[in-house]
């Protein structure tokens, strides 16, 4: 996978994500665009920095991402960005703060999501 097209792929998936979220504060909103903007560290974890555009009906604002990667690289061309995309069944990956408009990804939190509603769609 390109990168630009995990970026296109990591919009949908961070919106659907969003529309599971049980908290009534993020109902409603949806990602727009993913602008990164270089390789720093959160923590101790290294991660892709950068802008991404949140919106609640037709507004829109600019947030801060942060998406900690899984391997260490010294540059963006050499992340597995396949490796980054959490799968649809797959939740506790996404982190938003409103007030602070942060978002932070970690696709090594990832984890199955047992639901009612997931189990129900998969029978």
């Amino acid at each position: 996978m390109e990168q630009q097209e995990f970026w296109s792929r990591l919009e949908v998936r961070v919106t659907a994500e969003i529309e599971e979220l049980k908290e009534d504060g993020f109902r409603g909103w949806w990602c727009d665009r993913f602008t990164p903007h270089r390789i720093g560290l959160v923590g101790e974890r290294q991660a892709v920095i950068g802008k991404v555009w949140m919106g609640k009906g037709e507004a829109q604002e600019q947030w801060h991402f942060a998406l900690l990667l899984i391997q260490i690289v010294t540059n963006l061309e050499e992340i597995h960005w396949e490796e980054l995309l959490p799968a649809r069944e797959m939740t506790g990956w996404l982190s938003l703060n409103a007030k602070k408009k942060e978002m932070k990804i970690e696709p090594a939190t990832a984890y199955p999501d047992l639901t009612a509603e997931s189990l129900g769609s998969n029978q």
